[in-house]
């Protein structure tokens, strides 16, 4: 327990210990970002001399006693990259603002973990379980839209420079490059001036597509919620995670048949604008007044995400991942199945079912 490390702490100094470390694990079973967000907020708490930080390998070929854990009860790779993400942010700001990141910035930290991993219900899920302050929530809610829209906003500016990047790199993008070449012939070979009766199809598919879609989004993800254990892993219990799944479905759906052929009156361009409207509907929902009197979390939430960002980066210069696969692999754990989609359709509309399915 907490208590009892501090008084040991305590005792410690009494005696006349000069330095004190403290380790910390992450990626142990049952360990989730929440919790060991809240780890970390102790650990400063206590201002050991040194914080050492490792993470968990699990060898249970090689440890005889590591074959009695269970490995779904193992953190995901997404989730210990946020454990040590929101670590060396909460650390290294701490050290900076140490009056500033006292009190229930950790609590606001789980809730925000909860975001990027999992999404807003997950968001509101953590700010009952770690009571989090509804000032302090609200803050948190502002990095969480500020930050994560942010980097998704730079990634759809990278996305039309994804050729150069992929260049550099070397990375083989010759499944992608092939997809979008087939779609680019169909289009060229369907293309034509679009009538009224064209458009008025297009924007009544559209609508009408993500009003079945939200109709069926929220029975069906309170079902899911209540009856389907493994429902939160996979975000199935969030109403907008079925509203962006059932539009894409029946989007592919309807590539099977002759809706296809309004491809070529610009279907897909309207979309595009479409899903412009869509992002700045989000980005006017932020409350940038609400960081004014914390203004250092933004920062905070900043610094957590190049964490982020340096771990996917230099595993992708490793494995020579197209630049596609590197944003929508990060835009998946930032933002979810839902915004996944709307990553890949800036670098082609045809991919956005890719990214719903990768997301």
């Amino acid at each position: 327990p907490f208590d009892s490390v501090r008084a040991l702490m305590g005792s410690a100094r009494e005696l006349g210990f000069e330095s004190i470390n403290a380790d910390l694990i992450y990626g142990l079973p049952k360990q989730t970002p929440e919790s060991f967000a809240r780890t970390v907020a102790q650990i400063g708490e206590l201002r050991p001399d040194r914080i050492a930080l490792y993470a968990y390998a699990h060898l249970p070929q090689r440890f005889k006693p590591q074959r009695r854990i269970i490995a779904d009860d193992l953190p995901s790779a997404a989730q210990r990259v946020d454990m040590l993400g929101g670590a060396i942010a909460f650390l290294l700001m701490r050290a900076i603002f140490p009056e500033a990141m006292a009190s229930d910035t950790w609590a606001g930290m789980s809730a925000l973990a909860g975001s990027w991993i999992g999404g807003g219900a997950n968001m509101m899920a953590m700010k009952e379980i770690f009571d989090v302050d509804a000032t302090t929530f609200g803050q948190f809610a502002v990095v969480d839209v500020a930050v994560g829209y942010a980097w998704m906003a730079t990634l759809i500016f990278f996305a039309q420079r994804a050729a150069k990047i992929d260049a550099r790199s070397g990375a083989d993008t010759s499944a992608i490059d092939d997809l979008k070449e087939r779609i680019a012939a169909y289009r060229s070979q369907h293309e034509r001036i679009p009538t009224l009766t064209d458009l008025m199809l297009i924007v009544g598919i559209a609508f009408g597509t993500v009003g079945l879609a939200h109709a069926i989004a929220s029975p069906a993800s309170a079902w899911f919620g209540a009856n389907v254990v493994w429902a939160s892993k996979v975000s199935l219990h969030e109403p907008f995670v079925w509203v962006i799944a059932l539009s894409t479905f029946i989007g592919l759906a309807l590539s099977f048949t002759r809706a296809r052929s309004l491809d070529g009156a610009g279907a897909s361009t309207i979309g595009t604008l479409l899903l412009y409207f869509l992002i700045a509907a989000i980005g006017m929902q932020m409350d940038i007044l609400a960081l004014f009197d914390r203004p250092h979390l933004l920062l905070l939430g900043f610094v957590w995400i190049a964490c982020h960002i340096l771990l996917l980066w230099l595993m992708g210069r490793m494995l020579r991942v197209p630049f596609f696969y590197f944003a929508i692999g990060s835009q998946s754990n930032i933002g979810g199945p839902a915004s996944a989609p709307v990553v890949a359709s800036a670098f082609h509309p045809a991919l956005a079912p890719v990214g719903a399915l990768l997301g």
